[in-house]
């Protein structure tokens, strides 16, 4: 036995096939979990960086500034780790065929993916952005609206990346209550920067006014439907193969 142990490349502890089905679930529920969470972390950062350069490019003042890049990260570490833990099977991953054995955690298409959703959120906040400077809003009320448009695409992204198979709206009836604990903490935040002076001064940030928010909400809705469109056009793709 001990023989056979090691000369083994698996060993059933427990030869109970019932067992057996289940262990394989939760290893293709792992597996797709940490396929979302890089996919994630990957599009996240895309619009991050895209909107620290930008300005920097066109001689104007800095947008994301240190202390937003660290409100965003406290949204980004919990959601890479406790959503995507939490996050449930995706329906009929048990009927699936099994993959290949060399086939990577990440890459190629879903790569590609994650890249053209961070490139939807990037474009949208990029669109807001220069439209604030044709307004030639003050350079706080400016990051104030990128900042509400950005904090929406990196829910957005995170809705979008935990829908897996599904439509994203479908995607946010899918029990896991992480998700919607990390929302609302988001949303929280959000509420009470823009209603503090004294987190707005620390934020250098300025009151968004009516026309201001509308303007974020369209942002928002607008990214939603980019990475809505991306999702379909990715799950035609990966059901006809070229």
């Amino acid at each position: 036995s001990d023989v056979a142990r090691e000369a083994a490349g698996l060993v059933l502890l427990d030869d109970d096939f019932a067992a057996l089905v289940a262990t394989m679930g939760l290893g293709r529920r792992v597996f797709d979990n940490l396929r979302k969470a890089l996919s994630y972390t990957l599009a996240v950062h895309l619009p991050i960086a895209g909107m620290a350069l930008l300005p920097a490019l066109l001689g104007q003042p800095l947008m994301l500034i240190p202390a937003l890049i660290m409100f965003f990260e406290l949204i980004i570490g919990p959601s890479c780790s406790l959503v995507f833990e939490a996050e449930p099977a995706e329906p009929g991953h048990m009927r699936r065929p099994p993959r290949r054995g060399d086939e990577a955690l990440f890459g190629g298409r879903r790569m590609r993916l994650a890249l053209a959703q961070g490139a939807v959120v990037l474009a949208v906040n990029a669109a807001a952005y220069l439209w604030s400077l044709h307004l030639a809003w003050a350079a706080e009320q400016s990051r104030a609206l990128v900042f509400v448009v950005m904090l929406g695409g990196n829910l957005a992204l995170l809705a979008a990346c935990r829908s897996g198979s599904r439509s994203l709206l479908l995607g946010l009836g899918r029990g896991n209550p992480v998700f919607w604990w990390v929302c609302g903490g988001a949303l929280i935040g959000l509420a009470l920067i823009s209603q503090s002076p004294l987190l707005l001064g620390l934020f250098h940030l300025a009151p968004l006014g009516a026309a201001a928010w509308s303007l974020a909400a369209l942002a928002c809705a607008a990214q939603l439907l980019g990475l809505e469109l991306l999702r379909l056009g990715h799950a035609r793709r990966a059901a006809h193969p070229l």
